[in-house]
């Protein structure tokens, strides 16, 4: 599945900052490769962590198959908590975006909490969500849009700036315009 993706050495084991989130099918337990103590190679964590239930086969690793992190949480921005090691946390959050449904409103309320214990820690947060112009630049694609990648990238491009501005000074050491 990744072959077509550049990820370097697929074999390679997870660089020690990353942290690549899924869920173990047979109990429902999230585990998070790079801070969990489960050999991985970076291409096996990345595949378990992107096994879309109905869309793609759980991922074995050993004698366990993963799916992705999203069934636990959108972001899973509170395996951050206690690490002690943040002043910001920047998330990005694509499944928390304005809209109706179930999952939509799960994946909120899920995002609500997590942040409010982030926040209950002193851990200052900056969310990022697809606002209006960023959802209408990816309708249809890829299937009835292939061309709007380069819209696509403009918008999500235009967000971040936009919502960084306010720490840019603190995560970057300058004015993110410069």
């Amino acid at each position: 599945m990744l072959s077509r993706f550049p990820i370097g050495d697929p074999a390679a084991p997870l660089p020690p900052a990353l942290w690549v989130v899924a869920v173990r099918l047979e109990d429902g337990t999230r585990t998070v490769f790079g801070k969990d103590l489960i050999p991985v190679t970076r291409a096996d964590a990345i595949e378990a962590s992107s096994a879309i239930l109905l869309l793609f086969a759980p991922k074995v690793i050993g004698e366990h198959r993963y799916v992705d992190g999203g069934v636990h949480s959108p972001t899973s921005a509170d395996v951050l908590l206690g690490d002690g090691r943040f002043d910001i946390v920047i998330i990005v959050s694509p499944m928390t975006r304005a809209g109706s449904g179930p999952l939509r409103r799960r994946a909120r309320t899920v995002l609500r909490r997590e942040l409010t214990l982030l926040e209950a820690a002193g851990v200052r947060t900056v969310l990022i969500e697809p606002d209006d112009e960023a959802v209408d630049a990816a309708a249809g694609f890829p299937r009835s849009r292939p061309d709007a990648g380069h819209d696509i990238v403009f918008e999500a491009r235009r967000q971040t700036v936009q919502a960084l501005e306010p720490v840019c000074e603190l995560v970057i050491s300058r004015p993110c315009g410069d």
